[in-house]
């Protein structure tokens, strides 16, 4: 029986963490172990898989890599690492490499992502996907979610002549599915989840709220980061007169979100913003589909081919556009609403169910790679 190591080193919160700690407590075989993050220890209970802990600061984890890890391979005997998601482990042993890859970054050089970032942001990004690039080069087999990401892999040069399957991810089960439901627009809740990372466009809030005030309706921004962590990243992006008592009237800073408590902020939420220039296949989709929250969505073409008709589209950078689509969100009758809604349950009942996602994975990691 083959040994296998299932590399969640690069998993620290958020969707990928939900559908790992889903994923692992499918498991039955004996002959799996993990590694996890050092951040996110504290979710995963069944421990005695775990046989490492990579460090999360830079140096240590080149260190763990380099030094330690080929050790854990030859005691353990692991035959195939399988990394759930990232872009894999150095090659230190003869175990066959299996990616789930999950970085739209490194195949679209033509987002507009690269046109807002900040310089240092941009170099540090560069160098990011060369690392990234030149590991996936190692892998035998590349899972990607989409046919996009896996037409958009095959064009980077060095990875052309990989073996890429294509399969999408299984939704979460920290969350109950909700039926069609017209919620309460008194108080329009707009639910942000995800970082401040630049390709979230999450900097945008701001001005949307500016715009957004001026209308003659209540809404609040529901967001999984901090006060301080907004304002900076607003100030990292040339945004310096912040209003505070805007951002205490009409924002809720919730900090990092625990799996256990995702359900209460979607049963409050009326609509889910995600204005990304560049996501794989984003958990809040699949998410805002269970919960029957209407998604609002940026207008790329990852978005449109996984949302389709379940979705109101706007441009990330223009504040007209999003605010005339969470606009059209406030205003749906219930008929429009239901609409959206009922094509996302379809396409949530699309998706593989963890059974088959487990069972894909096996076949992959058990047939001679």
């Amino acid at each position: 029986m083959k040994n296998i190591l299932l590399d969640l080193s690069s998993i620290k919160s958020g969707g990928g963490l939900q559908l790992a700690i889903n994923f692992i407590n499918n498991i039955k075989a004996d002959n799996i172990y993990l590694l996890i993050n050092e951040k996110s220890k504290g979710y995963f209970l069944d421990l005695e898989r775990v046989i490492a802990i990579c460090p999360n600061n830079l140096f240590s984890r080149f260190y763990f890599e380099n030094f330690v890890f080929p050790n854990i391979l030859l005691k353990f005997n692991i035959d195939i690492i399988y990394t759930f998601f990232g872009s894999g482990l150095p090659k230190k042993s003869n175990a066959k490499s299996v990616v789930g890859v999950a970085y739209p970054i490194i195949c679209y050089p033509d987002s507009d992502y690269w046109k807002y970032v900040p310089i240092k942001e941009k170099i540090k990004k560069i160098i990011w996907n060369y690392i990234r690039v030149n590991r996936l080069k190692n892998a035998d087999i590349i899972i990607c979610e989409t046919e996009i990401m896996k037409e958009r892999v095959l064009k980077t040069p060095s990875l052309c002549s990989k073996k890429i399957l294509v399969f999408p991810p299984t939704v979460t089960n920290f969350l109950e599915e909700l039926p069609f439901l017209k919620r309460n627009i008194e108080n329009f809740n707009i639910l942000v989840l995800g970082s401040l990372g630049y390709h979230k466009n999450n900097w945008r809030l701001y001005d949307l709220c500016l715009s957004l005030k001026i209308e003659n309706i209540n809404f609040c921004f529901n967001c999984s980061f901090s006060k301080n962590d907004f304002i900076s990243h607003l100030n990292s992006m040339g945004i310096k007169n912040i209003d505070v008592s805007i951002l205490n009237k009409y924002f809720k800073f919730l900090g990092v979100i625990s799996p256990n408590n995702i359900q209460q902020l979607y049963n409050d939420s009326n609509i889910l913003l995600n204005i990304s220039d560049l996501e794989s296949f984003s958990n809040n989709y699949m998410e805002a589909w269970k919960t029957s929250t209407l998604l609002v969505c940026s207008n790329r073409d990852f978005s449109k081919s996984i949302c389709r008709n379940s979705a109101i589209y706007c441009e990330p950078h223009d504040i007209e556009s999003i605010k005339n689509a969470v606009l059209k969100a406030y205003y749906l009758s219930d008929e429009e609403l239901f609409y959206f809604l009922e094509n996302g349950k379809k396409y949530l009942s699309e998706l593989p169910t963890l059974d088959q996602k487990n069972k894909f994975i096996e076949n992959i990691l058990m047939s001679d790679i």
